[in-house]
């Protein structure tokens, strides 16, 4: 099931860098030690989180910080369902502290924006 959720979008197990609507959300409601948040002259008042898109539907994204897919890989990419759910209670309480800073943001406030940075490394070798 969560092979077919993959691979028409709706999850994701990939962290990206989204472009955040800087008209509504401002730098500092995403602390830079947990969002690697980047600003730029290039882009105005708009910014740049670093997370993992957990689930999409519709327009909506439950975007979470990098380490909730960091934590994900360093348990050998183990279903997040099968963390809460295992007898292995740290893992499970060390999943929920990490997604305790997860937020839902439209597509349009919210767009995945990787090509901003690797286009920037290209040009900077």
């Amino acid at each position: 099931m969560n092979s077919s959720l993959y691979s028409i979008g709706v999850i994701d197990n990939k962290n990206h860098y989204f472009l955040i609507d800087g008209g509504k959300y401002k730098p500092d409601m995403f602390p830079q030690n947990t969002w690697k948040t980047s600003t730029t002259d290039k882009i105005g008042p708009n910014f740049f989180i670093y997370g993992i898109r957990m689930f999409s539907a519709g327009s909506k994204n439950l975007i979470c910080p990098d380490s909730v897919g960091s934590f994900k890989r360093e348990i050998n990419g183990t279903n997040y369902d099968l963390i809460t759910f295992s007898d292995n209670g740290d893992n499970a309480k060390k999943l929920k502290d990490l997604t305790k800073f997860c937020v839902v943001l439209d597509s349009d406030n919210a767009q995945q924006w990787d090509t901003f940075f690797e286009d920037n490394v290209q040009n900077k070798g």
